[in-house]
């Protein structure tokens, strides 16, 4: 499927800027020259490089034509105009407002505040999705007046390519992504300017020596590695009715990005907690699975704790499990942001379970629960973490720790729409699929004779 001429545009830059990274980083040696696989890479980039500028010269030319389609399209729509002359033309205002008076949607917004503002914003990405997504000669024009997306708008409409969304409609779905998933909330965000991208790290800091008079200071170096991010493709597909009236703008807009926030958020968690390293979850290998295996090699890390005998399910954990938990953990985390993962039903069966035991719980308190918080350190759900109320014997039942201090979550990309009216043609529907790069990387679960900033409490059936 051929790529948008923006996308185009945004990847051969980054190409472009990657030879300027490895041009840096020979200067930076001693100004020392290229090395074979250097040369070998550059060759490599430059070829693509090439490739790509061909590819955005035909898609120009493919889009300066479907532009001049359009118009005339779009003319059959516009109104006659009459040489009928006016007292005053210059009288007429200049500036006023293409928007509705009063919005006309169904029920209250769930992506979109509910205000004025949040309904204009909500217009608007509709507006630009009935444009870009269902080819309406009316959204088009309104486009193209309010500088929605205005460059598009004039060279052509997006066909089987792709094009960014507009900063109203983006913004949303970027919020609510944080807002449903924990790894980009409480995770520590690298913005990723090319497909990879090497992040230093330090592994170990500066040695202090006595030294007695007269004598040489033994020197101590800080040791360092990196944590190498590669961004991997997530995609979204769904489909959508081609006969939308006006009526449905700021309903498209908000279900849209309510839709596509929560599929994204709930595959970045999924990865990131219980990636296994296959393509199911993007080549990512998850915090459960690295805490029993951090080394490659299948070792469990000391962060990895088992349950008390018998205690394999959630209703059976006591707090002396969540204690254990709690004892491996590295003192540095605490100062850091500390919380407790798990899904909903562990909370309920665990946690909330084990608070309400406690003496002294009200009626109001078994009435409305207890607040996401136990032992002074919040509870975060989600149900990327195991649901089952069965046995979870060997398996990772809950975690507890730092997120931001174990992994770096690679952002590389917005998101990037791209429609296709062929492959639902016989129910009269638009394919929209929803695109957007990422990679995530937890490089710190300790070894198997010390924690690190994060730890999990594993099933013991026996």
């Amino acid at each position: 499927m051929a790529e948008s001429l923006q996308v185009l545009l945004e990847e051969r830059k980054h190409k472009i800027k990657t030879l300027e990274d490895m041009e840096e980083k020979r200067a930076s040696e001693g100004d020392r020259p290229f090395t074979a696989d250097e040369k070998e890479e550059i060759a490599k980039i430059e070829k693509e490089i090439d490739q790509y500028d061909a590819d955005i010269k035909q898609r120009e030319d493919q889009e300066a034509i479907s532009a001049r389609v359009a118009s005339r399209v779009a003319s059959l729509s516009e109104p006659r105009k009459t040489d009928i002359p006016r007292m005053n033309p210059q009288s007429e205002p200049k500036n006023y407002s293409t928007y509705p008076r009063y919005f006309k949607r169904c029920g209250l917004m769930k992506a979109f505040p509910n205000t004025r503002e949040g309904e204009e914003a909500a217009y608007r990405s509709g507006m630009w999705l009935r444009a870009q997504i269902l080819e309406d000669p009316y959204a088009r024009r309104w486009c193209d007046k309010n500088d929605v997306e205005h460059r598009i708008m004039k060279e052509g409409v997006m066909t089987k390519g792709g094009a960014l969304v507009p900063d109203e409609l983006s913004q949303r779905v970027i919020d609510l992504r944080e807002e449903y998933g924990l790894i980009r909330r409480f995770g520590y965000i690298e913005p990723m300017g090319s497909d990879t991208k090497d992040v230093p790290r330090q592994t170990g800091g500066l040695t202090s020596y006595f030294v007695a008079e007269a004598a040489s200071i033994t020197a101590s170096d800080s040791a360092w590695d990196t944590v190498k991010l590669v961004a991997n493709k997530l995609a979204v597909l769904t489909r959508m009715s081609s006969e939308l009236d006006e009526d449905s703008t700021i309903n498209l807009a908000d279900r849209f990005a309510m839709d596509a926030a929560k599929a994204f958020a709930q595959k970045e968690d999924q990865c990131a907690i219980s990636g296994d390293g296959t393509s199911t979850y993007g080549g990512v290998t998850g915090i459960k699975t690295k805490l029993f295996d951090y080394d490659g090699a299948g070792t469990d890390s000391a962060g990895a704790v088992e349950a008390v005998a018998t205690h394999d399910t959630f209703a059976e954990l006591t707090l002396v499990d969540l204690n254990n938990l709690l004892g491996v953990i590295p003192a540095y985390v605490f100062n850091g942001d500390p919380a407790w993962y798990c899904s909903q039903t562990c909370w309920a069966q665990c946690f909330q379970r084990l608070a309400l035991a406690q003496g002294g719980a009200t009626a109001a308190e078994a009435v409305a629960g207890v607040g996401k918080q136990f032992m002074g350190y919040p509870v975060r759900v989600t149900q990327a973490m195991p649901t089952s109320a069965g046995s979870l014997d060997t398996l990772i039942m809950l975690l507890f720790g730092d997120i931001s201090m174990c992994s770096t979550f690679g952002d590389r990309r917005g998101i990037t729409l791209a429609r296709d009216t062929s492959r639902y043609f016989d129910t009269d529907e638009v394919a929209l699929k929803a695109t957007e790069r990422f990679d995530f990387v937890c490089h710190d679960v300790g070894d198997s004779s010390t924690a690190g900033p994060i730890g999990g409490l594993y099933g013991n059936i026996a």
